[in-house]
């Protein structure tokens, strides 16, 4: 360990061109009292020689779920999508010992190789009756948590989040003692990339409000929205976090101080051309 940490994550911002979207989500996360990663800024420098300028990302692991939930539960990593990676229906398989093919990768000694608790809530999740959704969802999801981390991702544009296209770069995790599921983003560097890849519309092609267009989300997603109760909690919850968080007046100036704080380092990166500054 160094500093309590097992492990360290270190992005340099290139893929989609800025440092400064997972410091931000992550730091509007944490202060909506959220479980999500710190981050700051780490200045890389091997054998004397400096190699630019990171976000530090703090990992999800044993050590965070230590610090943030009882001891024992299982976690699970989705990294690259796939079967039941939006919690859809998972088709049969022709071993269903085997399971292979699901994206939940177990990260824990109480996660199961066969993802079969995960299943138990992507049954849960599509099979419970409408009339019922709400109050099974309440018990089964840490909701409140869910619904402000919905509107961040969507806010924010984070498109591929659990809570937008194709997703991946997800962990969920299983509170044996509170018994209750909890989804943590992870690898937001995609936030305010709007014209991602040079070509995909993220905040333009999609409405927070009601986040079912352009293309079908999560069941999860999409029967919240269909649930009264639940998307009328969604969209308050949604409204204080766009006038709070996202506004240019609240936003613009956070986004100002944190060039600040990394502006002589980005001076010397070896990577100008590369970043949005």
């Amino acid at each position: 360990r160094f500093l309590g940490l097992e492990r360290v994550a270190l992005d340099n911002g290139i893929q989609f061109g800025s440092l400064f979207s997972e410091p931000l989500i992550t730091a509007i996360l944490r202060d909506l009292k959220i479980k999500a990663s710190r981050c700051n800024y780490a200045r890389l420098t091997l054998n004397g020689k400096y190699h630019g300028l990171y976000a530090n990302v703090e990992r999800i692991d044993t050590t965070f779920t230590r610090t943030h939930f009882s001891a024992g539960g299982a976690l699970y990593k989705n990294h690259m999508g796939g079967p039941g990676g939006n919690l859809e229906p998972v088709p049969t398989l022709p071993n269903p010992n085997a399971r292979r093919g699901l994206p939940f990768e177990p990260k824990s000694a109480a996660a199961r190789k066969d993802a079969r608790d995960v299943l138990a809530l992507i049954d849960r999740i599509n099979k419970t009756p409408d009339e019922d959704f709400a109050t099974v969802m309440e018990a089964t999801i840490d909701m409140d948590a869910f619904l402000k981390t919905m509107a961040v991702m969507l806010f924010s544009g984070a498109f591929d989040q659990l809570t937008g296209w194709a997703p991946h770069n997800y962990y969920l995790y299983h509170d044996l003692q509170g018994g209750r599921w909890h989804y943590l983003p992870w690898d937001l560097d995609v936030g305010f990339a709007d014209n991602a890849f040079r070509h995909v519309p993220v905040i333009s092609g999609w409405h927070a409000a009601w986040p079912i267009m352009p293309r079908s989300p999560s069941p999860l997603v999409r029967r919240i929205i269909e649930n009264p109760q639940l998307r009328s909690r969604y969209r308050r919850e949604a409204n204080l976090i766009l006038e709070n968080y996202f506004h240019p007046r609240v936003l613009l100036p956070k986004l100002d101080a944190n060039y600040a704080r990394i502006k002589e380092d980005l001076a010397q990166d070896p990577f100008p051309h590369r970043r949005a500054t």
